[in-house]
């Protein structure tokens, strides 16, 4: 009885603690085909856009690897090379909320 009453305390603790931070951020969400496929217009833009920049190879590389990434089902490590390649070109990411919406 002891130990039940214990671990209902400690799964108590556990919902309370983690719960607050899971919903803290829409940034932290999880990555998806979605975000790939968003994030990828972004760094073609931006390579089409940053012909001249010394990162240009670099960032063309990391958007070869988070393109197989991402057509492997590892969104997570894709978005991450596709953020990597946006931030080699100095350019900030827009995530679909600050896109700006068609009135």
């Amino acid at each position: 009885m002891k130990f039940a009453k214990m671990a209902a305390v400690a799964a108590a603790l556990c919902v309370t603690l983690v719960a607050p931070a899971s919903y803290a951020s829409d940034a932290m969400a999880p990555a998806s085909v979605g975000s790939c496929v968003d994030l990828a217009r972004q760094v073609k833009e931006a390579i089409n856009s940053s012909q001249t920049s010394p990162n240009l190879h670099e960032a063309q590389s990391l958007s070869t690897a988070a393109r197989e990434f991402c057509s492997n089902r590892r969104y997570a490590e894709g978005v991450s090379r596709y953020s990597k390649a946006l931030e080699l070109l100095n350019v900030s990411m827009v995530t679909q909320k600050d896109a700006p919406r068609a009135q």
